[in-house]
């Protein structure tokens, strides 16, 4: 009987032994992997960032890590045009260096408002006169977080800082103002620090924090 109920116990362990070497693990299953865009048309948003307040983008996959991008927006300083290359932008969720350039237009704004003190005085003043903000190129220097779905499209946060490359400046639109019957050069009024301040904030350079939404058009390769 021992020799019976021996070898049944020894059939049981060894048929549960067989099927654990052919039956899965709990958790194993593979997820289906990420699809790989060739080209991508996107929306973004930010601050002094190369969307501007609202933009758009179409890029293009150089290589499976590599994205070359066109950009169009506007913001503080007028309308937004510009490049840029990101790299470490694969299937996978992590962080992408990205380098940029964009040019802002400028603009010009009638009857505005500014803060200016007086030439040989501590006067501050408000005067109206037409302003010129004149054009600025920015370098955009940055990391993107991506997070891609599992169609291809790409959601990212992206924190840099954005370099201007020449003067960023606000100028009168006319060389003489006259003020309570005086005559003065725009060349010779300064700005307030709260006016200066203000353009300051207004200008398309600074720490830049964006968000960008990205859908995949084509299967790359």
């Amino acid at each position: 009987m021992k020799k019976i109920f021996s070898s049944i116990l020894f059939l049981i362990l060894f048929s549960r032994i067989g099927s654990a070497q052919y039956e899965p693990a709990y958790g194993t299953t593979k997820a289906e992997p990420k699809s790989l865009k060739a080209c991508y048309l996107g929306l973004g948003t930010g601050i002094y960032g190369k969307y501007g307040f609202l933009g758009l983008d179409f890029g293009v996959r150089l290589s499976p890590k590599t994205l070359a991008e066109v950009n169009l927006g506007i913001g503080g300083w007028g309308s937004k045009a510009g490049f840029s290359f990101t790299t470490f932008a694969g299937a996978s969720n992590t962080w992408c260096p990205s380098i940029g350039f964009t040019r802002n237009s400028g603009a010009a704004l009638p009857s505005m408002d500014s803060k200016v003190n007086l030439p040989n005085s501590n006067e501050e003043v408000t005067v109206t006169s037409d302003m010129i903000y004149n054009p600025v190129n920015i370098i955009h220097l940055s990391v993107q977080k991506q997070f891609v779905s599992t169609k291809g499209n790409r959601f990212f946060i992206e924190l840099g800082y954005s370099l201007a490359i020449n003067e960023v400046k606000v100028e009168f639109d006319q060389p003489t103002l006259v003020y309570k019957g005086t005559t003065y050069n725009t060349s010779d009024l300064k700005f307030s620090n709260v006016q200066t301040a203000a353009h300051k904030a207004q200008a398309p350079n600074g720490i830049n924090i964006s968000l960008g939404y990205q859908f995949g058009l084509g299967k790359y390769n």
